[in-house]
């Protein structure tokens, strides 16, 4: 109705148990309709995949939605789960307390590198998401590492007209990513990854301090696992409190 605007991404009550989760809505545009479902879907199918991996801290899929108009909304139908956002929760918790949400944090991290997978992408073959400053760019799915490797590269050596990368960093750059992790099983194993570990996206029970929800898995890929401490260190918009919590996090993944 005239109470949902035509653009960014609403969530709803579904009901007592579930949550609608629509994206932009569209103008009768057949061409931005088609990449709103490809989107849903997308999300959908790695949150699927990611509940197979972790269970029920994950959301299930339970539908997909399609609301028509003008505007039209394509949208998921996902389980709701209990919990309060780290975000709200972790201001008023006791430094003992911290230890305790940090150490479900790297467990619960620790289980997704459990799956080692001889790909990189998403299931399926479809194409993997990669983030720039302006948008979120499509990539082919990758057998082997080299693969991965020259990817990587090739973005670097096509950087978008806004970009101020300065080529001459290239070698530099291109050293980097053809020796990260080459050797060490724990960091260049291709597993599950969840690529905006937000304290926004994260449940926790107040009274346990257990994790119960881990949410928005829009940007999860598989990847080399060093791939989740990249896109921690880079994201933008966290809370300045969040980046040394989730990093340290992330190195106690790393050291298990």
């Amino acid at each position: 109705g005239p109470t949902i605007p035509p653009f960014g991404r609403r969530f709803f009550h579904h009901s007592p148990s579930t949550i609608l989760k629509l994206g932009p809505g569209s103008m009768g545009d057949a061409e931005l309709d088609a990449e709103a479902k490809a989107e849903a879907e997308a999300e959908a199918i790695m949150t699927f995949f990611a509940h197979t991996v972790l269970g029920p801290c994950v959301p299930r899929l339970v539908a997909f939605a399609h609301i028509t108009g003008p505007p039209t909304f394509t949208g998921t139908i996902y389980t709701r789960l209990p919990g309060t956002p780290l975000s709200e929760l972790w201001p008023t918790l006791r430094p003992e307390q911290h230890d305790i949400v940090m150490e479900q944090l790297c467990a619960t991290l620790v289980r997704m590198r459990e799956r080692r997978f001889d790909y990189y992408g998403r299931p399926g073959g479809r194409p993997y998401l990669t983030d720039t400053v302006i948008a979120m760019v499509p990539q082919a799915v990758c057998k082997t590492r080299e693969e991965w490797d020259s990817a990587r590269i090739r973005a670097l050596q096509d950087p978008p007209e806004s970009s101020e990368f300065d080529l001459s960093r290239l070698p530099t750059f291109e050293r980097a990513q053809r020796t990260t992790g080459v050797g060490l099983p724990t960091v260049e194993a291709a597993v599950l990854t969840h690529g905006d570990l937000s304290c926004r996206n994260v449940l926790f029970d107040p009274d346990t301090l257990q994790l119960t929800g881990f949410l928005d898995w829009e940007m999860g890929n598989v990847a080399p696992a060093y791939m989740e401490y990249a896109c921690a260190r880079l994201r933008g918009g966290h809370e300045p409190w969040w980046r040394p919590v989730i990093l340290e996090v992330l190195r106690g993944v790393l050291y298990r």
